[in-house]
């Protein structure tokens, strides 16, 4: 009884054969609940003690025995795997033949070669460490932010980031050469998700804590450091700055306003939170900036109200907004 609340072990679904011959057929019994004891006889159902839920006939095992046989193999058995749903239906996963076989010294010199083959095939050369490091951080060739394509409102943050990541990657070349000894070529594509993801996590203790860019594990036995301080992370993005205050003397322009008639301006993006974005911003619209919103989910918070707003499911107070296509609009 694979089932059922006789069955000490209920969630185990699997029956082992020790002994069979080529074919056999088994039944698969579900215990009576109000049962609380076994019958005399297992064979013996004539009080109902379970009920059957299928018959399987498996054939052909010994000729499978037989494929799979040799010198130092014996069978331990034949395990079918069932899994009973909700709806008491119960299903046959799979049978599997279990046997185990004892290696001969020509087989297991024969292992062992073939396991120093794969070693030797995933060993990389350690020459031209400088440019293995180059490519480890910019995934073989230069990863660059294609400005045309990206309206001036989506740009900042990805710029800063691959800023990060150029220097990062000058550093790593630096330091190479003394590393030469320790490193082993790793997945060029997984060392950059890791050199790029760890610049976006980094940037904004790098702005608030002129702290350290780190990435664990970058090569093997190696983990990749390079202090940024505030002023050299302005440096590194001191183009980018020069263009924040665009977007709102962009804004004013096609609103034919003036920030005589704005009494707040509201910071809403994660970009938002560099200090040097705030001053140039600051200096641009001639005011303190608003600070009152969670500049990573404001934009969000504030589509969810839209959208309640516009169906006839939800009841929110009523809020006047003008509808514009910021993002371009291509075939």
């Amino acid at each position: 009884m694979l089932f059922g609340p006789m069955n000490p072990f209920p969630q185990k679904k699997i029956l082992t054969f020790n002994k069979h011959t080529d074919d056999f057929t088994f039944y698969v019994s579900e215990a009576v609940p109000e049962s609380d004891q076994l019958p005399e006889s297992l064979f013996d159902n004539d009080a109902g003690y379970w009920t059957n839920l299928t018959e399987v006939h498996m054939a052909g095992v010994g000729t499978a025995l037989k494929k799979t046989s040799g010198p130092g193999a014996e069978s331990k058995g034949v395990k079918a795997h069932f899994i009973l749903n909700d709806s008491g239906i119960l299903s046959l996963l799979h049978a599997e033949l279990v046997v185990e076989k004892t290696l001969s010294p020509e087989e297991e010199a024969e292992e062992e070669r073939r396991k120093e083959e794969e070693e030797a095939k995933a060993e990389s050369p350690l020459s031209k460490l400088g440019s293995t490091i180059s490519k480890l951080f910019t995934g073989g060739e230069e990863k660059k932010v294609d400005n045309e394509s990206i309206p001036e409102s989506g740009k900042g943050e990805a710029n800063e980031e691959e800023n990060l990541s150029q220097e990062k990657k000058t550093e790593g070349e630096k330091k190479a050469d003394g590393a030469a000894k320790k490193v082993k070529d790793k997945t060029e594509s997984k060392n950059d998700t890791k050199t790029d993801g760890s610049a976006e996590k980094k940037k904004p203790k790098v702005v608030i804590m002129k702290e350290v860019l780190g990435v664990e594990g970058v090569l093997e036995d190696i983990d990749f450091k390079l202090q940024v301080t505030r002023d050299q992370f302005q440096d590194l993005c001191s183009d980018l700055f020069d263009r924040v205050k665009g977007p709102v003397e962009k804004a004013l322009k096609s609103s034919g306003l003036t920030m005589d008639v704005i009494n707040q301006v509201i910071l809403v993006g994660a970009g938002t939170r560099v200090p040097k974005v705030q001053e140039v911003l600051s200096k641009a619209v001639g005011m303190d900036l608003g600070k009152s919103l969670n500049t990573d989910e404001a934009a969000a918070m504030g589509a969810a109200y839209r959208a309640a707003d516009l169906s006839a499911g939800f009841k929110v107070k009523k809020f006047i907004t003008k509808d514009a296509v910021v993002f371009p609009i291509q075939d």
